[in-house]
């Protein structure tokens, strides 16, 4: 009976861990609201996986490049847009609780962050 008891609590406990485990993992929403010609291309690790399309989500090692006339533009949550200009390219770092890194390479970019972090948020640019 007890070595049941104790094995029922071990599942439990590993399921409880699970969980909590999924919740610190949870990509932010990045996505890639729109962009101006359709030189704005997206690489995933070595490769380049396609050109940038409007609504592509964009994930923690994602890297993103611009033509010499293109500009992309992303929102991050409901109040941080992002633009990345003309022959540029950005790394994103991190995208996953309340973490958000980019790493600028190439070109200009500006931000419009609409209301103040939360509590535990942060965000490098």
């Amino acid at each position: 009976m007890m070595k049941k008891l104790c094995v029922a609590l071990a599942m439990v406990l590993l399921f409880i861990g699970m969980a909590a485990a999924e919740d610190r993992v949870v990509a932010r929403q990045f996505i890639l609201l729109d962009r101006e010609t359709d030189d704005v291309y997206l690489f995933r690790g070595e490769r380049m996986l396609s050109r940038a399309a409007t609504g592509m989500r964009l994930i923690g090692g994602d890297f993103i490049i611009t033509g010499p006339k293109a500009q992309a533009f992303f929102q991050a949550d409901a109040s941080k847009f992002f633009q990345l200009g003309p022959s540029g390219s950005v790394a994103l770092t991190k995208a996953e609780g309340s973490s958000l890194v980019m790493s600028l390479k190439t070109g200009e970019f500006f931000f419009d962050i609409r209301s103040p972090l939360e509590s535990g948020e942060t965000l490098i640019i």
